[in-house]
């Protein structure tokens, strides 16, 4: 009799077993997909901070009198055909890809204020607002990267802990 008990034990240990497999199966899937996607999305943000940082720090050259930029506009963040966007939240998902026309918005926005300017001799205005919204793109990109990092469980961008400290 004891026989039979301990083969409806493992039956139905068995049968509960299987009904979680799948689940258990498809969500260490996704965090494997989600892990990849934080490894090939952070490098590009890092990038592109980095980018934003120059742009912040340039101070412009004047080789005709008039006050130019040196550094490049940054332009919006290039991902890989390879990330596969499902393996995150929907909304963290836009806002990453949502950076590179936040970008082009940003640089049309500031073609026409320098139109509006007529190239003062300083350009003050121009680059002071320049500086604004760069800073805002490297805000918004440094708490994305963050977010990923942390959900990834990858280390942070940097060794400097003044770094974690601004993030």
């Amino acid at each position: 009799m004891s026989d039979v008990w301990i083969v409806l034990i493992g039956v139905g240990a068995g049968a509960v077993l299987s009904a979680f497999v799948p689940p258990v199966t498809h969500w260490l899937a996704k965090k494997r997909r989600r892990r990849t996607l934080a490894l090939l999305v952070c490098p590009v943000l890092d990038k592109f901070i980095a980018d934003c940082q120059a742009a912040i720090d340039d101070e412009g050259e004047r080789p005709r009198g008039n006050r130019l930029p040196s550094v490049p506009m940054p332009t919006g963040p290039d991902f890989p055909a390879e990330v596969d966007w499902t393996s995150i939240n929907a909304s963290v998902a836009y806002r990453i890809l949502s950076l590179r026309a936040t970008t082009a918005r940003t640089d049309h926005e500031l073609r026409h204020i320098a139109e509006e300017l007529h190239d003062p001799p300083d350009n003050e205005p121009w680059f002071s607002h320049r500086r604004t919204q760069c800073f805002k793109l490297l805000r918004r990109a440094s708490h994305l990267s963050l977010n990923l990092r942390q959900t990834a469980k990858l280390p942070p961008a940097s060794d400097d802990p003044l770094d974690r400290i601004a993030g």
